[in-house]
């Protein structure tokens, strides 16, 4: 059940939390639940994951994860518009699997079948359609290890994890965070 309907409770939190805490604060939404909550106006920040349904097969393209990107993107930010917040995409991250794509939040729909392939075009998908873009202050990469873990533990081929580490989608992730600290680096 979510307590997201109890706003009263909600403001006395947030209220709360102000008069101890002077940093910025953010709430993190699921994917399909950023809209309902009605109190985006007391934060700082939108937190929305990205676990939305990108893919309709086993291997989908660049092209058709980038159209649904599009879709998903227009959406948000017509919706983001009303709330005067900028986004922070709290969770990125696709598990290793044939149906990242398409079940990016079930991490047991495929775990015989790993795919890092599908896992590093997610990302790119979503670093391509969110780069940019002005709305967005930034996003975090779901998930790493805590713990150590040997190399043959993340192996591609047989991880099913999210974890990017040792994978091909580590590399995108790298190529994005180094884009943006050769831009930062710039200024």
């Amino acid at each position: 059940m979510s307590t997201e309907k109890q706003l009263a409770q909600w403001i006395e939190l947030i209220g709360a939390v102000r008069k101890v805490f002077r940093n910025r604060l953010i709430y993190s939404a699921n994917w399909d639940h950023y809209k309902p909550p009605k109190f985006w106006n007391l934060l700082d920040i939108v937190g929305i994951t990205t676990y939305f349904e990108v893919g309709t097969d086993e291997d989908s393209s660049m092209k058709q994860l980038l159209a649904a990107w599009a879709k998903i993107r227009a959406e948000i930010l017509e919706w983001q518009k009303t709330v005067a917040r900028p986004i922070m995409f709290t969770e990125v991250g696709w598990p290793n699997q044939v149906t990242a794509a398409r079940y990016p939040w079930n991490y047991y729909a495929s775990p015989k079948s790993p795919d890092p392939d599908q896992q590093s075009r997610c990302f790119e998908a979503f670093f391509k359609t969110w780069e940019n873009t002005s709305a967005v202050a930034g996003f975090l990469v779901w998930e790493y290890p805590n713990r150590d873990m040997t190399r043959q533990q993340l192996a591609p081929d047989k991880d099913t994890s999210y974890y990017p580490c040792e994978k091909p989608a580590m590399k995108i992730i790298e190529r994005q965070f180094g884009k943006k600290l050769r831009k930062n680096h710039r200024r």
